[in-house]
């Protein structure tokens, strides 16, 4: 089967996956391959049991079997699928047998393998089989990946059980003879047996290729029973080799990885050419392992170490043509005696390390491989202290390691500095620690001293600006770092500045002076710099050559000044307008006109103009008409005219009206009616000049001043008007008031319903023609706008009546406003913008301003939600009858609330508080209830449990207080239980070296600030009321 690609099928509602196998629902037995039947299955997809929402049942494969197939690899064995790689899925497998006892039955797999035997948190009774023998995974038959990991990434084989899923039936692992060329997972399990011998992880069979792996090689996580690497010959080890030499998972390498499992034993395996650890306990610091072993002498007749009492120790030669760090060869095994010492006595070979590990009850120890631990966040807190001045004074301290005949500290150079862990006097640079064992050699990461000396950044090169023309000078652009304050120092060590840059001093000598960081001591300077005093810029126009415009274009220029000034010179010309048009200090392209020069250079004097050059029009004519005057022309006549304009050059004259048609050929322009007109002016050379336009109007009546009075349109409507008051004056024949379009609105002394906008006001006498009187304004007043957008709602609680509304803003309209909150059920009204002390129901609010404008919000709904109280919570207390105890409520929601405590069957409380602390007499014949009552809400009442079962105390008979963190003092259990308690202890001349009650500090053997020797102790507990007291005795150990 080839060639049939795996992709995912969007069919609108539920993806649909293409593979080549798909099981759904409950499958009882697959059987794949069988030797001389085996499958060939090359760039397809591979064979999956898919959880499908639309079968009802949980999907399963009961029992698989795969033998003699080639998955991912082509017929011949060699070729590697280079599209795509199947992966094999498969949940709920009880059973599985993948490969077999012969070669032959085992399965080439260039693929993922996963098998998951349960779904999240699910519980599973069934027993589990798996056996994995004689196969090649992610390799092809000659023991080579031929680079596809870098293609298809890190692909794994994996038994395990899904999150917080559990099993209760046995899990048994027979995992042998197989090559791996990517890493394997087994986790989740309880009850397991698990054995994993004779496997090749990172080569083929006869170790002739390599295979590169990911970071964690073999990776055991969560289980519960026995699990075995390797076995009890060399017969039944595993070769793991070339970890961690897969380029894109580099990161803590790790051959053998166990996590969190009960008990796992490594015996008779070889490991070389490793990039990491051989095998680690993950999650566990030094000294914290569940077994460690040390070696601590190698001569060429002995090596020696310590681990647990009795614990068996294999010992191991290294790889000395790779790390020299890795345990590659068995040596020989031996026993720890009562004291955990043990040692091999024998003839060591030399120019190769040893490793030891150590087993005891099932469980084995990491390596004895050299470890370096810098720990910054805990204890010893591994630190750096920073060189922060020229003496080397920079330290490293509180690293460790373990595992090590001698320790070196190399700078960058691998220069030898130190062969202490805590070092001093260091300068500025990287360093790393080097761990000897014996001739295995590892290294810490790079620790790094920062240059924490007072100093410049950005090349400490300043921008100095000079003194001139009476402005002082000025330093800027320096960068300080590492200090706590600078000053700036003339020559006299003045102190001129305590800012970053030094502004407006005068010509001088400056030292800026760094204080370095807090309790450095140190001091450095740097300059001097120096501010002279400097010319500012000159312009030279003796040489000036100024070629004027012709009227036809812009053909001006202005060239060959000479400039003169400090450091770089810029340039800006300017027009009559103040308009910038040019930037260098040549320019043409100019119009008639005038134009200066300014100049800037690199002093402090600013600033300097050219004289002003005057560009001419060559053959130009002329056209002032600032003094003309226009006639208006007679009602119904032609007696218009526009006169006084003033012309130079000019040989042609044309008037033009509004339709540009020509309305008189002279200078003066007569007889002629109303509208608009222009005068062109040219000569023989066609330069042209146009007069603004001039307007004439129809001569009109002149009207005595009335009074008009316009008001603005409010509220968002049309009613503005314009009203007119002719007094006691003669009012024309008519009026019209007309809007921007001329369209007559009104023709009386008052209109109204208008607009907002601009209106014409006209009269007209009689026999006359209309003249235009006034211009008025209709203005809008906005109307009032209510913003929601901080809108907040606190809801009542109970009944209490706590809720509120907040936030709106209001603005817009004429102030001031007038608010009515109203609840829209019971028709209460509030006349605040924000309200308090509400119940539940829906609020409109209504706002006005002083026109009567109005704008309404609706809608908002507060709602009571304390419609269920947590009942309050009670741990049972232990009691004697007859004795005093005191109910506590271990919570409380609300200040507001009340706890209420009922006797019995009785309907009124006996006693109420806000603190839940209730003091009662204990009495089997008694019921106690408990409940919370906050506003009208009320929880269910809870029993209080009063457990009247005596003395229940759990009262150790030994404690070792030896500082270890192990039973350190003497804590009798449940003793908090009672209410009323107290804890005597005493030597055996009856002195008291102890007293407290269930809330004190437990006794920790130390009596009036001294240690109490090791012996025997009497104690006297004594319980209020009818429960009695115990007594008994305590041995203080060691």
């Amino acid at each position: 089967i080839r060639d049939f690609i795996d992709f995912e099928l969007d069919t609108g509602d539920y993806p649909t996956r293409i593979m080549m196998l798909a099981f759904y629902g409950s499958t009882q037995k697959v059987i794949l391959g069988a030797p001389g039947k085996g499958n060939v299955i090359y760039n397809t997809g591979g064979m999956y049991c898919y959880e499908d929402f639309r079968i009802s049942n949980k999907p399963q494969i009961s029992e698989l079997i795969m033998k003699s197939n080639y998955i991912g690899i082509k017929e011949n064995g060699i070729d590697i699928a280079n599209k795509v790689i199947p992966k094999f899925y498969s949940t709920r497998t009880y059973v599985s047998e993948i490969g077999g006892a012969t070669l032959s039955e085992g399965n080439l797999i260039y693929g993922g393998l996963d098998i998951a035997y349960a779904g999240p948190e699910e519980l599973i009774s069934t027993n589990i089989i798996c056996t994995m023998r004689n196969n090649t995974f992610c390799a092809n038959k000659d023991g080579n990946s031929q680079g596809n990991l870098d293609k298809f990434g890190e692909l794994a084989v994996g038994m395990y059980l899904s999150s917080a899923a559990t099993n209760t039936g046995s899990a048994i692992f027979d995992i042998q003879d197989n090559v791996f060329g990517c890493s394997m997972l087994l986790g989740g399990f309880y009850n397991v047996n698990a054995t994993i011998s004779r496997n090749f992880f990172g080569t083929s069979r006869d170790r002739s290729a390599t295979l590169p792996m990911p970071n964690n090689t073999l990776h055991l996580t969560r289980m519960k029973g026995k699990v075995i690497v390797g076995g009890s010959t060399l017969a039944e080890g595993n070769v793991f080799t070339n970890n961690g030499n897969y380029s894109v998972y580099r990161d803590e390498p790790f051959s053998v990885a166990s996590e969190e499992v009960e008990n796992i034993e490594l015996s008779h395996n070889t490991f070389y050419c490793n990039k990491g650890i051989p095998f680690i306990h993950i999650n566990t610091g030094p000294f914290k392992k569940p077994i460690e072993v040390l070696l601590k002498e190698k001569t060429p007749s002995y090596v020696a170490g310590t681990t647990k009492p009795g614990a068996r120790v294999e010992l191991y030669y290294t790889d000395a043509e790779c790390t020299n760090c890795q345990p590659k060869r068995y040596l020989a095994t031996v026993n720890a005696d009562v004291n955990g010492i043990w040692k091999y006595t024998g003839t060591i070979e030399a120019g190769v390390s040893v490793m030891a590990s150590a087993t005891l009850h099932q469980m084995s120890s990491e390596f004895s491989d050299p470890r370096i631990y810098l720990f910054p966040y805990n204890e010893p807190y591994f630190k750096v202290t920073h060189q922060t001045c020229d003496g080397e004074n920079g330290t490293i301290k509180n690293a460790f390691a373990v595992n090590v005949d001698k320790i070196e500290w190399l700078d960058e150079q691998d220069k030898v500095i130190a062969r202490t862990f805590d070092v001093q006097n260091l300068k500025a640079g990287k360093y790393r620690l080097k761990a000897d064992q014996f001739g295995c050699v590892t290294y810490s990461d790079w620790v790094e001293v920062e240059n924490n000396i007072p100093q410049l950044a950005f090349g400490a090169i300043p921008e100095i600006i000079h003194a001139s023309c009476g402005n002082g000078g000025s330093i800027l652009n320096l960068y300080p770092n590492y200090y706590t304050a600078l000053q700036w120092l003339d020559k006299q060590g003045k102190i001129q500045g305590s800012d970053r840059e030094l502004k407006d001093v005068p010509a001088g000598e400056y030292t800026l002076r760094l204080i370095g960081l807090e309790g450095s001591g140190c001091v450095k300077e740097f300059g001097p710099y120096i501010i002279e005093n400097v010319n500012g810029p000159v312009i030279d126009d003796s040489a000036l050559k100024l070629i004027n415009a012709t009227c036809a274009a812009p053909t001006g220029s202005i060239k060959n000044l000479k400039v003169t000034g400090t450091g770089k010179l810029s340039y800006v010309w300017r027009n009559a307008n103040g308009e910038k048009i040019g930037q260098d200090v040549d320019i043409d392209q100019l119009a008639d006109g005038t134009y200066k020069l300014e100049v800037y250079d690199e002093s402090a004097c600013g600033k300097v103009e050219s004289a002003a050059f005057v560009i001419k029009t060559l053959d130009k004519i002329e056209l002032n008409d600032q003094n003309a005057v226009s006639t208006p022309t007679n009602c119904n006549s032609s007696t218009g005219s526009i006169k006084g304009i003033i012309h130079t050059g000019a040989t042609t004259f044309k008037w033009l009206d509004e339709n540009n048609k020509v309305a008189g050929n002279a200078l003066e322009l007569t007889g002629v009616s109303a509208g608009t007109y222009r005068l062109i002016i040219s000569n023989a050379l066609n330069c042209t000049q146009e007069s603004k336009p001039f307007k004439i109007e129809v001569a009109a009546t002149l009207f005595p001043e009335y009074n008009i009075t316009p008001s603005p349109s409010t509220c968002d409507q049309f009613n503005g008007t314009i009203k007119i008051d002719f007094g006691t004056s003669i009012p024309p024949n008519q009026i019209r008031v007309a809007d921007q379009a001329d369209v007559t609105v009104g023709n009386t002394a008052v209109t109204d319903n208008l607009k907002p906008g601009s209106y014409k006001i006209y009269f007209k006498n009689n026999g006359e023609c209309e003249s235009f009187y006034k211009q008025i304004q209709i203005t809008k007043v906005p109307i009032p706008e209510m913003n929601a957008d901080g809108l907040a709602i606190q809801d009542d609680n109970c009944g209490q009546g706590t809720g509120r509304i907040t936030g709106v803003k209001v603005s817009g309209g004429v102030p001031p406003y007038n608010y009515r909150w109203v609840e829209e059920i019971s028709g209460k009204s509030f006349s605040t913008l924000n309200i308090f002390d509400l119940s539940a129901g829906n609020y409109r609010l209504t706002v006005r301003d002083v026109n009567n404008c109005f704008v309404v919000l609706s809608g908002i709904t507060l709602q009571d939600v304390g419609a269920f109280v947590d009942a309050p919570l009670i741990d049972p207390i232990s009691a004697c009858p007859g004795t005093s105890v005191t109910i506590k409520a271990k919570h409380q929601q609300s200040e507001l609330g009340i706890f209420s405590l009922f006797k019995s069957t009785s309907t009124a409380p006996i006693s109420t508080n806000k603190t839940g602390e209730f003091a009662v007499v204990a009495d089997p014949a008694v019921s106690y209830f408990l409940s919370y009552k906050l506003g009208q809400c009320e929880s269910v009442r809870v029993p209080v449990v009063l457990n009247f079962n005596g003395l229940t105390l759990r009262i150790p008979n030994t404690f070792s207080p030896n500082g270890d963190g192990i039973n350190d003092v003497w804590i009798v259990q449940d003793l908090d239980k009672y209410s009323y308690v107290s804890v005597s202890v005493f030597n055996r001349n009856g002195q008291k070296v102890y007293a407290g009650n269930a809330q004190s500090k437990p006794f920790d053997g130390i009596w009036n600030g001294a240690t109490l020797s090791v012996g025997t102790y009497y104690y006297v507990i004594d319980i209020k009321g009818t429960c009695g007291g115990l007594t008994g005795s305590v041995t203080l150990l060691k």
